[in-house]
């Protein structure tokens, strides 16, 4: 790749060959089908041969061996240069000058090098990446702990570019450290774990309100008591200007040396129910906050680049689609910054039961939903050793959440379960069949319990079956408020959606997702029910 660029600028026409599997990338870099050939099979002899009139090349830069070396040679029928990069099929120049009149060979090995040639060719490419002709080539990094699985990637010709091992590091107490949302409880929370844990002396925290927030204050006096200098700036980071002007007033003396992006919001809502705005407000902080902080900090050494993701974006959360798109944003940049050798950290996480600014936003039956996706809740120490754990695991992106086996065991239906989390559920067993058979056969005989009571009672005794459904998807275990309407009892459009289905599960009936609006209280939803339930029984 780095051949590529030096041939262009020195004006050359350049014909690559690669595995098909990388083709893509050769594209990406401007080459069209008549010069890109197969690397794996010897048809880029006659391939190359045809696309220059059988004139051939002038220079073969060679790692292959054996017949494609041979194949490679003959790409030479004016003379030329051939260049052999590889060590495992190395041959004598002047057997290559009497095979192949006019052709030079040359192999690799920098320790025959001059020295002062190197230094000369350093400096000549010194300029040429400082005025932008040169671009670094890709780096992907692997944390050293992986080495034998870097090396086996290599061995495969998986890789495009070059891969680096790095050494586990920590942050620089002398620098600053920047959490966005850092007047919010999370934000607050890492503060303190950041000064006590990871001895950082200098933090800049950023939130909309800044130093008017709740317990700011109260958090800069216990910081610095902690003997650490806080500054709390009002900004908001979607907006790339008032950012940029916050950063460029880090001192230079504690320079900026770490970001941990925290700042986000949630907006839920059935797809089909979206609105732009809700998109609009929920990606605006996760999505342009994220890329304004990678953009302003691209040139600068940092520590830690660490983006609070979630499990919405990796396995899917009812309703939450503007919200799985703006995480699954934050995890492709902390790909993207990684390819181009940046350090970066994804964290999908799941619940934080303990702290408000990861769960104070969720309602009752927004828990009691993610409960039952198998999704737990982490305590704020949890939570805390996993963010240790994950800026010392050098990975673009990790999942830091507590699965609820149990509750994804016993799913009726091993469908529903999140598709990532599938294989954690066996399948089930004789006994869980019949548990859930029975169950099914209950619950699709609700018009045969009603078709057998008096008819003064059947409304009563369909309040009770709906009122356990209508727990359910609350995550209640005791009764609810039949006075309540929906909304008041906690339903969202979620909500509503999963009471349909489990009304359908258990009638048969098609009803629509919006039906308990319509009808708003449970006395009111049964009344409306019974005869079709009563009916459907009859069909």
């Amino acid at each position: 790749m780095a051949a590529v660029q030096v041939a262009r600028h020195l004006g050359a026409e350049v014909f690559a060959t690669a595995s098909p599997a990388k083709w893509d990338t050769l594209v990406e870099a401007g080459f069209d089908d008549a010069h890109i050939a197969n690397s794996r099979t010897l048809d880029f002899e006659q391939w190359f041969a045809d696309a220059t009139g059988q004139e051939g090349v002038d220079v073969v830069l060679n790692s292959l061996a054996g017949e494609f070396t041979d194949a490679s040679l003959r790409l030479l029928p004016r003379g030329g240069r051939f260049v052999e990069m590889g060590k495992t099929d190395i041959r004598p120049a002047e057997r290559v000058a009497t095979d192949h009149p006019g052709v030079t060979y040359r192999f690799f090995d920098l320790l025959t090098v001059d020295p002062d040639r190197i230094r000369a060719m350093f400096a000549a490419l010194m300029d040429l990446f400082g005025s932008g002709v040169l671009e670094p080539s890709p780096v992907t990094t692997w944390p050293i702990d992986r080495a034998p699985a870097a090396f086996r990637h290599l061995q495969q010709a998986r890789h495009v570019g070059k891969l680096v091992l790095t050494l586990p590091g920590g942050l620089d107490p002398e620098g600053t450290v920047l959490i966005t949302g850092g007047t919010g409880t999370l934000g607050r929370l890492l503060a303190r774990h950041l000064v006590t844990r990871h001895a950082v002396r200098h933090l800049l925290l950023t939130g909309r309100r800044g130093r008017d927030a709740d317990g700011v204050a109260e958090l800069e006096k216990e910081l610095a008591g902690l003997g650490a200098e806080v500054t709390v700036a009002a900004c908001d980071v979607a907006d790339r200007d008032a950012l940029a002007r916050v950063l460029d007033e880090v001192p230079v003396a504690h320079p900026l040396t770490a970001v941990v992006h925290t700042a986000g919001l949630l907006d839920d809502a059935t797809v089909e129910a979206l609105t732009p705005e809700q998109v609009t407000r929920v990606l605006r902080p996760k999505v342009d906050g994220a890329w304004h902080l990678h953009d302003l900090t691209r040139d600068l050494s940092l520590d830690a680049f660490v983006l609070f993701s979630s499990v919405a974006g990796t396995i899917g959360l009812a309703g939450q689609g503007n919200y799985a798109a703006a995480n699954a944003f934050l995890d492709g940049l902390a790909a993207l910054r990684r390819s181009t050798g940046r350090t970066a950290t994804s964290l999908a996480w799941g619940l934080w039961a303990e702290s408000s600014g990861m769960t104070g936003h969720l309602a009752e039956v927004d828990l009691a939903r993610m409960s039952r996706a198998g999704v737990a809740g982490l305590s704020n120490e949890e939570g805390l050793a996993l963010f240790d754990l994950a800026v010392t695991r050098d990975q673009a992106h990790l999942v830091p959440v507590r699965l609820d086996r149990a509750a994804l065991r016993g799913r009726a239906d091993r469908d529903t379960v999140p598709g990532m989390f599938r294989d954690l559920v066996p399948p089930p067993g004789r006994r869980v069949v019949e548990r859930v058979t029975r169950g099914a056969a209950s619950s699709s005989s609700w018009a045969d319990q009603l078709a057998q009571l008096p008819e003064e009672r059947r409304h009563d005794a369909l309040v009770r079956l709906l009122s356990t459904e209508v727990a359910s998807v609350l995550g209640r275990s005791g009764g609810i408020d039949h006075g309540q309407t929906f909304r008041d009892l906690g339903f969202d459009s979620l909500a509503s959606v999963e009471l349909r289905n489990r009304l359908r599960t258990a009638t048969g009936l098609r009803l629509p997702a919006g039906v308990v609006f319509e009808y708003p209280r449970v006395g009111e939803l049964a009344e409306v029910l019974l005869d079709q339930v009563l009916e459907a029984g009859k069909a």
